[in-house]
């Protein structure tokens, strides 16, 4: 006789019900959580917040969210534009923008002239302003009313 799986329904049943105990295993509800000792949730409500319903810790500053997004957007977009430039653009780029680099050195690492690091440097500059242009600015998003 071989051994076989589970047959049909009862195989399945099987694994919903592991599915449910894996599952109760990962999440905890609110009011069994002990945070600080304090079991009661009316207990750790009290330990957190003050009789005028302030906060007994101050909380961290979010700062301004609209404002992160937008700057999380301009990051991605600028990164999928970074990617679309040449190696020698994006280089140049990053090495004179990112690193610092002086235009000197510059031109000596890549060893190109002057007049080179500032044609690459404008063209680089211009493909990334171009993309961003279209890629981030032009979003819906980032439109006012």
């Amino acid at each position: 006789m071989t051994h076989r799986s589970e047959p049909g329904l009862t195989g399945i049943l099987k694994h919903k019900i592991a599915d449910v105990i894996h599952k109760r295993a990962r999440e905890t509800p609110f009011e069994n959580v002990a945070e600080d000792g304090h079991d009661d949730p009316d207990e750790l409500t009290a330990c957190l917040f003050d009789k005028r319903g302030e906060w007994t810790v101050p909380q961290r500053s979010w700062g301004n969210p609209e404002a992160m997004l937008e700057q999380h957007r301009f990051w991605k977009a600028f990164a999928q534009c970074f990617e679309g430039l040449s190696p020698k653009l994006s280089t140049a780029f990053s090495l004179r923008e990112f690193s610092g680099l002086s235009i000197e050195a510059l031109c000596e690492t890549l060893n190109i002239s002057p007049s080179n690091c500032s044609v690459i440097l404008y063209r680089s500059r211009l493909a990334l302003k171009t993309c961003l242009e279209s890629n981030w600015q032009d979003q819906p998003a980032r439109r006012n009313p």
